[in-house]
């Protein structure tokens, strides 16, 4: 993990186990010291003049707010993974005080030979928080016409395709996918969890392959075999009983 050196002062304390935002963090002076980003400034700009959304979630651990941007960094004024990192930081700050996205969701049904098929889509109508962090991209919408119940259409043979198929199985976890699960589940803490994913790769419990996507390697799998055969506890969930929640792994080997 590259982190910028902090007395440069460009981002705030990293290792915090804060999520939200403590009652006296200035949001609105945060804000303004981007106004004049050339990538991000005017969007900051219409945030303050109509006003910040302030953030409903989150838990304030009393040590460090969560980490945000403290000072302006002008293109250029950073390099490499530093700007990467500085830029990521400033557009999730940006994004977390900033108004919904608004989608309209299509979801049509309709009846062809007797059969049900099911259709579903989404436009997007407002971008809000997405705007900042060009997290939706235009070929993610689906534009449906405008339909209403009763009506009818043509289907041309051009239009009906049977393909035979398989379901397949769920892909491994990428490296988001599993600091998420763990944060879920108690799993180490923020400043704790890079190590444990580096350890995994280190010992050659996992190859780390394309999309950041870690695929368990022969001597990871007998490994957790060989736990599960011992003390299932140790590389399981809980079950659940009634009065609880939890979730079951169904392992590929």
């Amino acid at each position: 993990m590259v982190i910028i050196n902090e007395w440069g002062g460009y981002l705030s304390y990293p290792r915090t186990e804060s999520t939200g935002y403590p009652k006296s963090f200035e949001i609105a002076t945060t804000l303004a010291q981007q106004t004049h980003h050339p990538s991000w400034g005017s969007f900051v700009t219409e945030l303050l003049e109509a006003g910040f959304t302030k953030p409903k979630g989150g838990v304030d651990a009393g040590d460090h707010p969560p980490i945000t941007p403290c000072r302006a960094a002008s293109p250029g004024e950073l390099h490499g993974n530093e700007a990467q990192i500085y830029e990521l930081v400033t557009r999730h700050f940006i994004a977390t005080v900033s108004p919904d996205a608004l989608f309209l969701q299509t979801k049509v049904s309709a009846s062809v030979g007797g059969e049900i098929f099911l259709l579903s889509g989404k436009e997007l109508l407002e971008p809000g928080w997405l705007a900042a962090t060009r997290s939706f991209k235009p070929n993610e919408q689906t534009r449906f016409p405008r339909f209403a119940a009763g009506d009818e259409f043509d289907l041309c043979k051009g239009q009906i395709q049977l393909r035979d198929g398989w379901t397949q199985p769920p892909g491994y976890l990428t490296e988001s996918d599993l600091i998420g699960l763990m944060e879920e589940h108690g799993v180490g803490t923020d400043a704790s969890i890079p190590s444990h994913i580096k350890n995994i790769c280190d010992r050659n419990y996992v190859t780390t392959e394309t999309g950041r996507t870690l695929v368990p390697t022969q001597l990871g799998i007998v490994l957790v075999q060989g736990y599960h055969r011992i003390d299932p506890d140790l590389v399981l969930p809980k079950v659940p009983s009634t009065e609880t929640t939890g979730f079951n792994i169904d392992w590929p080997f």
